[in-house]
């Protein structure tokens, strides 16, 4: 019984020594250190909705985001609407430290008859200071309808 048992330990230690030098990969808790959107609307008329909204993941204190510069005290989630947008203002949100994941939607009516002018947007998308997402101009004609949501991981 010695003899067969004294076999198995080198190979039982060899496999312990594996397993103490593999690598143990946590997940990245930071995986986006910072994003920054570009937004800008224009064409927006009475009765016309706007929206974008941006949430996000992130441990310990909320503050996460500012708007043009200026900080946004305890909100994970900001959001724009048709009267901070109107006037064709370009705004940009950014992170204010890392976070774990965004998810950045918007959300278009054009007015409830064919008589509204086309509302024009563009949008821009930059994680980890590469840009994921440009739209430059999308049109969005009158009585139409658009919403679109995307994931930062």
């Amino acid at each position: 019984m010695k003899k067969s048992l004294s076999g198995f330990v080198p190979i039982i230690f060899t496999i312990l020594s594996l397993n103490a030098c593999s690598k143990n990969k946590s997940p990245d808790l930071n995986g986006i250190k910072s994003a920054k959107f570009t937004i800008q609307v224009s064409g927006l008329e009475q009765n016309d909705y706007a929206n974008f909204i941006f949430s996000s993941g992130a441990a310990g204190n909320s503050t996460v985001w500012k708007i043009n510069g200026t900080e946004r005290s305890n909100e994970s989630v900001v959001s724009l609407d048709e009267d901070d947008l109107k006037g064709g203002a370009v705004f940009v949100i950014e992170t204010s430290k890392p976070v774990t994941a965004i998810s950045a939607g918007y959300q278009f009516t054009n007015g409830d008859n064919t008589a509204h002018s086309p509302i024009a947007f563009s949008y821009k998308a930059e994680i980890n200071g590469t840009v994921v997402r440009e739209i430059k101009s999308q049109a969005i004609a009158a009585a139409d309808q658009l919403n679109t949501n995307y994931s930062y991981p």
